[in-house]
């Protein structure tokens, strides 16, 4: 892929699955599977149940970062691609817990009891476990706001450590990651505070999953996104797989408007119906990019002026989907 797409004047980004692991009902069948190696680094809702199976919300299975062995093995996985292969960027996706209802395993909750301990008094931290003698959740419910912020400083710490050694490993090399568009979801029930990763550097670009078909709603996600950017490049994600062309070109469009810093189709399985058509691809490339597009500036510093926008008039929400742009694809 690497090579060539490299021939091709392309940058190859490898996209990272972070924590999510498996997703369905039968374990891997590989003993040496992390899954099967690591059962007790999974996350675990409050009932000590590890979801395997996509289901609410939750995708499956997910390694759990609260852990720091799960830190290092994942930081470790990331530092392998990154020193092993000539990519030109790390993409983390599912970088974040499955809900705020995970995690709630017996290591998480002792790991979470020892860094709160020197926060409060001796007397608080007697009663709390006291409790816990009869809640193993006691410390949980006491403490509901330090555990949110201690889950996000879990994942932060896992993103932060891999991007600055693997900048180490690789000068010049762009990281990145897959968020939810809603910052409080985002950061309160995902632990993924991506707004305080730009803003310190540790990401170079963001790609909210701006996933929505309706154009005016996508549009108000991008625009708080770039307003949130720090200067660093959004590069929002378009729905493909669940549009015809003439939708996606318009948020494509609107992209431009709004100064993000580039745009995200999802994906190229559902735009070519999995290799087997480029009717879909034509459409776009022929609307957005009649002229190869420039080369990105990932490190660029200034923040974009947020034009006003309306939505585009010759568009509808409602336009039934050609025969030859039916497809298939998931979202993230």
């Amino acid at each position: 892929m690497v090579d060539e797409g490299h021939k091709a004047g392309l940058e190859v980004h490898a996209w990272m699955n972070t924590f999510l692991v498996w997703s369905k009902g039968r374990r891997p069948y590989s003993s040496s599977h992390i899954v099967n190696r690591h059962p007790e680094w999974l996350v675990r809702d409050k009932q000590g149940r590890v979801p395997f199976t996509p289901h609410g919300d939750t995708e499956g299975a997910f390694l759990d970062p609260t852990l720091p062995e799960v830190r290092e093995y994942t930081k470790q996985v990331f530092l392998d691609v990154a020193t092993r292969y000539e990519v030109d960027g790390l993409h983390f996706d599912y970088v974040r817990f499955p809900s705020e209802r995970f995690s709630f395993g017996p290591r998480t909750l002792a790991e979470f009891r020892d860094w709160m301990q020197p926060q409060v008094s001796e007397q608080e931290a007697e009663v709390a476990n006291v409790k816990s003698r009869k809640n193993r959740l006691a410390w949980y419910y006491l403490y509901p706001k330090q555990w949110k912020a201690w889950r996000q400083a879990c994942v932060t710490d896992t993103v932060r450590s891999i991007a600055e050694e693997a900048r180490n490993q690789r000068p010049g090399l762009v990281v990145s990651a897959a968020v939810f568009p809603n910052y409080s979801v985002a950061s309160l029930d995902k632990g993924q505070a991506w707004h305080t990763w730009l803003e310190t550097g540790i990401l170079d670009a963001a790609c909210p999953m701006t996933y929505s078909k309706n154009t005016k709603q996508f549009g108000l996600q991008v625009r708080q996104a770039v307003a949130h950017s720090h200067g660093k490049p959004i590069v929002p994600g378009v729905g493909a797989w669940q549009m015809p062309a003439q939708s996606a070109i318009a948020k494509g469009k609107l992209c431009r408007d709004l100064g993000t810093g580039g745009i995200n189709f999802f994906s190229y399985d559902g735009m070519t119906r999995f290799g087997k058509t480029e009717a879909y691809l034509a459409k776009v490339a022929g609307a957005l990019f009649k002229t190869a597009p420039q080369r990105p500036n990932w490190q660029r510093t200034e923040v974009p002026t947020v034009a006003e926008f309306a939505e585009p008039a010759a568009i509808s929400e409602e336009l039934p989907t050609p025969p030859d742009e039916r497809f298939s694809g998931r979202p993230r």
